[in-house]
């Protein structure tokens, strides 16, 4: 479990996309019906956390973003966004 203030900190990390071997700043994302994605992400300003940006579509045509990050020694959460 984690707390408030430390959700807030790595919400608010600037974060890049991960695509092969570059880091990119944003990306033209044009995905495909039904949606079922993961967008791989890092954050120059502290590498100690990963992430990834889980997108899904459920039968009822509702996107959920769903943002993982995970400590370089130990999982520590995730945090859900419907949209």
């Amino acid at each position: 479990m984690i707390t408030q203030q430390q959700a807030d900190y790595l919400l608010a990390l600037p974060k890049h996309i991960i695509e092969g071997d570059s880091v990119l700043e944003r990306k033209m994302y044009a995905p495909s019906f039904p949606v079922d994605d993961r967008l791989y992400m890092v954050s120059k300003e502290d590498d100690e956390f990963s992430f990834f940006l889980e997108i899904t579509q459920s039968p009822k045509k509702n996107l959920k973003l769903t943002l993982h990050f995970q400590e370089e020694d130990a999982s520590i959460g995730r945090e859900h966004y419907g949209a």
